[in-house]
């Protein structure tokens, strides 16, 4: 599995991806998943040919999904100061209400916010308050 990544600033969660029509929105999706893989076959010649199955997500995808403002990846601007400890902590005051994600310890980016969920989960365990 190999998966592209292209990264883009604020101004393509806006009208950049404003379709009314949801075939259109589709086709720029396809047309933009299609042109990073053909510019990856500049570094793994042939990948097209390999190609079995492909999603693509815009920014009004992961806003659906995650509920991220303009379908931000990363939850709040990712910058130091709300980033590692400075990002919202697991535990709550609420009993057995703990925070995972992108806007949490230790901070965005998929590995990161599996490895939150991952932390949150054992926790959880640790206290033994996981439902049965």
């Amino acid at each position: 599995m190999i998966s592209l990544t292209a990264l883009a600033d604020e101004r393509c969660g806006g009208d950049d991806w404003a379709f009314a029509d949801r075939g259109a929105f589709k086709a720029r999706k396809d047309a933009v998943a299609w042109q990073s893989i053909l510019r990856a076959e500049a570094v793994l010649p042939g990948l097209r040919d390999h190609v079995e199955v492909y999603e693509a997500a815009a920014p009004q995808t992961l806003r659906a999904f995650t509920g991220n403002p303009r379908g931000t990846i990363y939850g709040f601007a990712a910058t130091p100061d709300q980033s590692l400890l400075a990002g919202l902590a697991q535990e709550t005051p609420i009993p057995n209400l703990l925070l995972a994600g992108a806007w949490t310890f230790p901070g965005c980016g998929q590995a990161t916010v599996l490895r939150s969920g991952n932390m949150a989960a054992h926790k959880i365990l640790a206290a033994g308050t996981a439902p049965r």
